[in-house]
């Protein structure tokens, strides 16, 4: 593998990154949660642009001079670990939005199926939602 494909290949991640930062900033609609995971999932998949970089130098290392050709780079652990954590932010911040939802109330089912039993409830008005208890 050669140096400008070992670079190429490396360059990828902040070229993604910067990508999602200019989404973020064009559209609107993106949300702070979605830019989290986004950037996460870059660094959860450092590791592999990684492996996929240093393998062939490090092949061509062990063939030339017969050594084992394994990672000595200090910063090939700390890495990992980062990827790691960024990996369980993401279970997390995944298993904190599947919230079970509460049940639906008579009465907002009821608004929401424009029955015409959402007039009134209990002797109050749909305008007056807050004055009205859910059924049961």
């Amino acid at each position: 593998m050669s140096a400008p494909l070992v670079i190429g290949v490396m360059s990828v991640g902040p070229i993604v990154a910067v990508l999602v930062l200019v989404i973020a900033v064009v559209r609107a609609d993106t949300t702070p949660v979605a830019m989290v995971i986004f950037y996460l999932s870059i660094l959860v998949l450092g590791p592999i642009a990684y492996f996929v970089a240093s393998f062939g130098p490090g092949m061509a290392l062990a063939d030339t001079y017969g050594i084992a050709g394994n990672d000595h780079s200090p910063w090939a652990r700390p890495l990992y670990v980062v990827s790691g954590v960024a990996l369980l932010t993401i279970i997390s911040i995944a298993a904190a939005s599947w919230r079970v939802a509460a049940p639906i109330s008579q009465y907002q089912f009821d608004l929401a199926e424009g029955s015409s039993n959402s007039t009134t409830c209990r002797g109050h008005s749909a305008a007056a939602p807050t004055q009205c208890r859910a059924r049961s």
